[in-house]
């Protein structure tokens, strides 16, 4: 049997599954260990394919994407409910109440208010306080169920505003206090003042400076019905990244991917408020003899086709039998962001779109698009 690169990779990923590699990164990792294995125990690999898979190997691996600092053994956005009930039961909150207030625009500076770090891919977001379900909550309520809280101080009172992104009328006005409570100890009680949404409740804990655990309440407290636990930060790596986070990284953070860059697999994942999808298209981008780069897309696993790549002095542009067409930028070698937009139109279209569909207003007119990241493979 003649082996090459391909046989090395395949029996290298075949291995790594069974061994139960737990993330991407990890799995990455994996398959370097099992490709020198590979290597190493199989003389008829040839000298070419040997000194390939050592030079993939000896590549440096991704960073570990890094939620904010805890202290914690487990960062509250990643745990399941069980694990965030019994971390909401342990944790203490003591921090004073001023540090629910978010960066404001007339006196807070743009980058203290907002920021990406590429090398660990990690978004610090100031404007609001971002929220999230536990790890195992429904994957409807996961992508279409998201919300933001975001506190400011007027007149010396510490005021709150929840807005849940997919209610796009819906702005909950609310007051946060130091509470004691016969359960939870010392807590930040926040009670919406509105009418409609005044048999509502919030109890939180402030676990550091980025770092929110709480659970809403239907009734009066401190005996009201549990209704959810949550988390919240101003700190989250880029797989938790709302439409804001990714327009914002597009516009400031990524540029036209370089051509020779681009060569090879990508795994693409939709965006929305609530977080990221699970892999939902494949591209493959290969330059023919004179250097014309072409790319192959799957889509679901299902809808596959060819794309007419152009490269533009702003990014790269492909295109399909669709009159959609995307809009690709490279954050860093591994890591690219792109939308899947509508042709313009000078009709009126609404600020809000629901799941994963958004709506831009460009010079040009206004178009709706479908976000998402691409990740090397």
């Amino acid at each position: 049997m003649g082996w090459d690169i391909n046989n090395v990779n395949d029996l290298a990923m075949d291995l790594e599954t069974r061994s139960g590699a737990r993330t991407s990164e990890h799995r990455r990792r994996s398959r370097s260990a099992t490709l020198r294995s590979a290597v190493e125990e199989r003389p008829e690999i040839g000298p070419e394919t040997r000194q390939g898979v050592m030079e993939f190997v000896s590549r440096p691996t991704k960073p570990e994407v890094a939620e904010a600092k805890t202290g914690m053994e487990k960062h509250p956005i990643q745990c399941t409910k069980k694990e965030l009930e019994e971390m909401f039961e342990k944790a203490k909150n003591n921090l004073p109440l001023e540090t629910l207030i978010n960066g404001d625009k007339e006196t807070t500076p743009p980058e203290k208010r907002w920021s990406f770090d590429k090398e660990t891919l990690t978004i610090h977001n100031d404007n609001q306080w971002k929220g999230f379900f536990p790890a195992d909550q429904n994957l409807a309520i996961q992508y279409l169920g998201g919300f933001w809280k975001r506190f400011y101080q007027e007149d010396g009172v510490v005021k709150g505003i929840t807005h849940p992104v997919e209610v796009p009328f819906v702005y909950a006005d609310s007051r946060p206090q130091i509470y004691s409570h016969p359960k939870y100890g010392e807590v930040v009680l926040l009670k919406y003042i509105s009418p409609q949404n005044a048999m509502f409740y919030d109890v939180l804990k402030i676990v550091d400076k980025d770092t929110i655990v709480g659970k809403a309440f239907l009734g009066i407290p401190p005996n009201g019905l549990p209704l959810l636990t949550f988390s919240m930060s101003r700190k989250y790596g880029i797989e938790r990244m709302a439409e804001e986070d990714h327009e914002k990284i597009f516009q400031e953070q990524a540029q036209r991917p370089p051509e020779g860059k681009v060569i090879g697999e990508w795994a693409g994942k939709l965006v929305s408020d609530g977080g990221l999808s699970p892999e939902s298209q494949r591209f493959t981008f290969t330059s023919d003899k004179s250097g014309e780069l072409k790319m192959r897309y799957i889509f679901a696993r299902l809808l596959a086709g060819n794309s007419r790549v152009e490269m533009t002095p702003e990014q790269m542009n492909t295109y399909d039998w669709t009159n959609w067409h995307d809009e690709i930028k490279m954050v860093t070698d591994d890591l690219m962001v792109g939308k899947w937009c509508s042709p313009t139109t000078r009709l009126p279209l609404p600020d809000y779109a629901p799941g994963f569909l958004s709506v831009e207003k460009t010079p040009e007119g206004n178009r709706c698009s479908i976000r998402y990241i691409l990740e090397r493979k």
